[in-house]
């Protein structure tokens, strides 16, 4: 443990106090219903903190480079490349259609909490800690367009843990000057389908708080490590 708050303390301003922030958002959110655990989405972001305001994505230069550090083999054994047509809308709705199978899916996605981590100087892009809800689509929701987007992207799966490397053109937006843009976005997941029931809930049916934190942890030292990745190509 010390060890590795050490190796954060390299990264983040204050890890610490951020790790138990991120692990009380999450633990206080499931404690109040535990069913919700199934459609619970858990994201890190690699973006740029600019005052008050969190702005997602990378340079293309640290895309390329970090996507190819992971697809030399170094970390995930399994790949797995999508390109999907997205359509979002200010009702939360999120509806995505492979364009090689043609299969769509459609989510409300609801937006939970945020934690923001600062990363020291030496490091290019800041971190962003997303807690959401995705549930199915309600039928005969009416929804507000808001934007569309193409994204390629490829996924890194290792154990629990899905490494999303995605460039993304918007196509279509309220706002046309966004319209065609290109974006690189960095984000590590938490697939909650593959996390150890018996380690996360316990036998009184409670949430294992000492668990969450395990996986904060594990999540902000797999940040740690892409930032360092970044570093060294930069």
């Amino acid at each position: 443990m010390d060890q590795d708050l050490a190796k954060l303390s390299k990264c983040f301003v204050n890890p610490q106090a951020s790790i138990y922030s991120i692990a009380d958002m999450i633990y206080n959110f499931v404690q109040q219903d535990p069913s919700s655990i199934d459609n619970l989405e858990i994201e890190f972001r690699l973006g740029t903190q600019i005052g008050k305001r969190f702005v997602t994505g990378v340079t293309e230069k640290a895309f390329v480079s970090i996507n190819d550090k992971f697809q030399s083999g170094l970390i995930g054994k399994t790949m797995v490349s999508t390109r999907v047509k997205q359509m979002c809308f200010s009702s939360g709705l999120r509806i995505e259609q492979d364009l090689d199978t043609m299969n769509t899916v459609s989510v409300i996605k609801k937006k939970i909490g945020t934690v923001d981590m600062t990363t020291l100087h030496t490091f290019p892009f800041d971190v962003r800690v997303c807690l959401s809800t995705e549930t199915p689509n309600v039928p005969g929701l009416n929804p507000d367009f808001h934007i569309e987007r193409i994204k390629q992207r490829n996924t890194f799966l290792h154990k629990c843990w899905k490494f999303d490397f995605t460039s993304v053109q918007q196509t279509m937006s309220i706002e046309r000057d966004d319209d065609n843009k290109m974006v690189y976005e960095l984000e590590l997941e938490l697939d909650i389908s593959q996390v150890d029931r018996k380690s996360l809930i316990t036998s009184e049916n409670n949430i294992n708080k000492r668990y969450i934190h395990f996986l904060v942890l594990s999540g902000l030292l797999k940040c740690c490590d892409m930032l360092q990745f970044i570093e060294e190509k930069e």
